[in-house]
């Protein structure tokens, strides 16, 4: 599980640059990876809801990948 923390979000859509284990081993191969972004010191609060991202290729532990938590929100 893969979670991301902010004090407020300036933007929809941004690049994440991540590492990922698989046990004990680094991550190689392509996943799909389910990321939620959280906000707040106490209680911690969840922001927007989860995405999901199909098939990241990770290389030796190492990925860049979009995210885009605006993608499922409700329009104003």
């Amino acid at each position: 599980m893969l979670a991301f923390a902010a004090s407020a979000a300036q933007a929809a859509g941004f690049t994440y640059h991540g590492r990922l284990r698989d046990g004990a081993q680094q991550a190689d191969g392509r996943y799909d990876l389910r990321v939620t972004l959280y906000g707040g010191a106490h209680p911690i609060a969840r922001l927007a809801a989860p995405v999901t991202l199909n098939n990241v290729q990770i290389h030796e532990g190492r990925f860049n990948t979009a995210v885009d938590f605006a993608q499922d929100a409700p329009a104003d």
